[in-house]
């Protein structure tokens, strides 16, 4: 194979539209068509190539400007579920922050009651137990939201993916060209 001023020099011409195409191309970039007639001398490879028709083949079809459209909506909507989840962890993590102090403020409570209240130990337990009770299981509360939290963030991350994957694989959707 020879090059001609960066142009490739083993060409035929299609049979259908005579434009120039590569010998070992399948099929015609212009117009489809599979068969080659002739070979081109190095002299005449530049001429033909050049005369040829620019633009888009007759057989392949023009990006729609719908999918730049639905691909900017698609990106509105990401940014939007990541500002959630940003909100979302935000939430947890003062759901937590509630539930430790809860659960300290209880047991210093208990402390408190144990060692300030004079009495046998018996007596102390029970007072000591009193606090540490009904204090912890109010902040056993807190595991509530937690957990829905948790979930929601859990769901907020599957729907950023799907979104993610649209955003860079949606124009390869093969049921997406079905309904138009």
């Amino acid at each position: 194979m020879t090059y001609a001023a960066g142009i490739i020099a083993n060409t035929v011409l299609c049979s259908n539209c005579q434009s120039p195409v590569e010998a070992q191309a399948k099929f015609c970039g212009h117009c489809g068509f599979v068969t080659a007639t002739t070979n081109l001398r190095v002299e005449e490879a530049p001429a033909a190539i050049e005369a040829a028709p620019r633009g888009l083949p007759s057989f392949a079809t023009a990006g729609i400007p719908a999918e730049t459209a639905k691909t900017n909506e698609l990106i509105v909507e990401a940014n939007k579920l990541m500002l959630h989840l940003a909100r979302e962890r935000l939430f947890l993590i003062l759901h937590w922050a509630l539930f430790i102090f809860i659960n300290l403020f209880g047991i210093w409570a208990a402390w408190k009651c144990y060692v300030d209240f004079c009495g046998d130990e018996m007596s102390k337990m029970m007072v000591a137990s009193t606090p540490f009770l009904f204090i912890n299981s109010m902040g056993l509360l807190c595991l509530v939201p937690i957990k829905g939290t948790r979930s929601q963030i859990a769901f907020l991350k599957e729907r950023i993916s799907y979104l993610r994957f649209n955003i860079e694989f949606g124009h390869l959707s093969f049921y997406d060209q079905l309904r138009h």
